[in-house]
């Protein structure tokens, strides 16, 4: 099987585009751990491009394509829509599931609705007031942002901010950052690892690690509940959330691969492409078989631990 693997911003696909240094390193580093990660599952001939052969071209050759791109703008669910139309493998999340988890005001919504425990999520229109919302500090954010991009801890009230701006606000959750590694098929699911997440002063990201435990209870009830609630989470996709005294906080659910895939290759047996395949092809559930805890920073490096 010949695997396009897409990813947007080192593939040339934003070129122009007002990119931060650190999300084109991030990027790069997802395309780099999947090309190894997929490389080494046997029938599978994973490639890519370098800005030289157009998207068009490489979508045409392939059988199945992997997208990894930004929520920002609609970017990933379009990209995927068009994979789809070619008729080609999806090896990902389906337009709309990339479309709920994208909206972070529609996401909270539905979190709710599902009983997930989520933060109190506002949109900033003409009668936000976050001194009548918040009791203390509060996070301002990009309705359809990727990753930490555009976030502000704010205190009080708002200063010069507009409507049309497109911006939410949400409470600010005190606690340990976290994430998950899930992959799902049509019938089964499963949690990858379970990862701590850095961020810098200036609320960027920084990379993380994966632990070597295994997800306890409410990390896995968590994942059921945002599955029945979100039907199309296809392959891998993240789950951010803050660890509280009073259990998990989710934040945003990632439709795509995470900076996390960079560890995990050598942090589980089996290889996590493995997982991924076997939900393509509508395998039985596979199992991990080990886990040890890595490092790794946000633009790839590993650090054993």
């Amino acid at each position: 099987m010949k695997l396009f693997i897409y990813e947007h911003l080192s593939c040339g696909g934003a070129a122009g585009d007002d990119l931060s240094a650190g999300m084109m390193a991030e990027g790069r580093a997802m395309l780099c751990a999947a090309m190894e990660s997929f490389g080494k599952v046997d029938g599978i001939d994973p490639f890519t491009v370098n800005g030289g052969e157009g998207f068009c071209e490489a979508l045409e050759r392939c059988d199945a394509a992997l997208v990894i791109a930004p929520e920002t703008f609609g970017t990933l669910e379009k990209i995927t829509a068009r994979v789809q139309t070619a008729g080609k493998i999806n090896l990902g999340c389906v337009p709309q599931a990339v479309r709920q988890t994208g909206d972070k005001l529609a996401f909270a919504r539905i979190m709710d609705k599902a009983g997930v425990p989520h933060p109190k999520t506002y949109a900033v229109d003409a009668t936000f007031d976050p001194e009548q919302l918040f009791d203390g500090r509060w996070i301002l954010k990009p309705v359809d942002g990727a990753g930490s991009e555009g976030f502000t801890i704010m205190e009080g009230a708002l200063l010069e901010i507009h409507p049309s701006d497109g911006m939410i606000a949400q409470e600010f959750i005190e606690g340990d950052p976290m994430s998950l590694s899930v992959v799902s098929g049509a019938r089964w699911r499963v949690i990858l690892s379970v990862n701590k997440q850095k961020f810098g002063a200036d609320m960027k990201y920084a990379g993380g690690e994966i632990l070597d435990d295994p997800p306890w209870g409410e990390c896995i009830d968590i994942v059921e509940k945002i599955s029945r609630a979100i039907n199309g989470l296809r392959g891998y996709w993240g789950v951010d959330f803050i660890k509280t005294p009073n259990g998990p906080v989710v934040m945003e659910v990632n439709p795509r691969l995470t900076t996390s895939f960079c560890g995990l290759a050598g942090a589980i047996r089996p290889n996590p492409a493995e997982f991924i395949m076997a939900a393509a092809r509508g395998g039985d559930i596979p199992q991990v078989a080990s886990r040890r805890r890595i490092t790794f920073t946000s633009n790839g490096r590993i650090a054993l631990q």
